[in-house]
């Protein structure tokens, strides 16, 4: 999976500490809770029965963090913002939303990027590499504007790393997820 994504030896020394057939735990920690809040009449009721903000301008993201732990290693991501899911390129029809981590750096399982839905668009951005076989590093670099979000309407909460729209720099090339694919530039460089 991902030709793109070269596998290198950069973490391996990381990876070599991690137990055969450990799992990867992903959390919130209790004492970095995520920190939001409405404001004002900022919620309303979604077609599928959750509370939705009614714009950009009606919930804030003030802080918290998200870590994902391998093993012995952690790595830890923060959350600072929050947007829409959207159901067509033009922005126009809300498929839900949720918060966005938008500074550190969380390991994901390099299978969740496979089988994801084609019917949702996301403005992810973020730097991503391998982390062994089977896992992938994400930065989010809040410098470069990074954001990963997780989808929390109608569907389990999920993170939205390859929903179409996402675009991951790899190795300084920036490749955006479509609907068939990701691509750099005009070119389908997988599935």
């Amino acid at each position: 999976m991902w030709p793109w994504l070269s596998k290198t030896s950069k973490h391996d020394a990381e990876v070599a500490q991690i137990p055969k057939n450990t799992q990867i735990e992903i959390f919130i920690p209790k004492d970095e809770p995520l920190n939001a809040e409405s404001v004002g009449y900022g919620m309303k009721i979604d077609p599928y029965g959750n509370l939705t903000p009614i714009d950009k301008k009606s919930y804030i993201v003030k802080g918290g963090a998200l870590v994902s732990k391998l093993g012995p290693i952690e790595k830890k991501a923060e959350w600072g913002d929050w947007d829409f899911v959207y159901e067509d390129a033009s922005h126009t029809k809300k498929a839900g939303w949720g918060e966005c981590l938008t500074s550190g750096e969380i390991l994901l399982p390099r299978n969740w990027y496979g089988g994801v839905p084609t019917n949702f668009i996301v403005q992810n951005s973020y730097e991503i590499e391998s982390f062994g076989d089977d896992y992938v590093l994400i930065h989010l670099d809040p410098t470069k504007g990074h954001r990963l979000c997780v989808f929390k309407s109608g569907v389990p909460h999920a993170l939205t790393a390859g929903y179409i729209g996402s675009k991951a720099e790899v190795d300084g090339k920036t490749l955006e997820r479509k609907a068939d694919g990701w691509y750099s530039g005009t070119t389908r460089v997988s599935r």
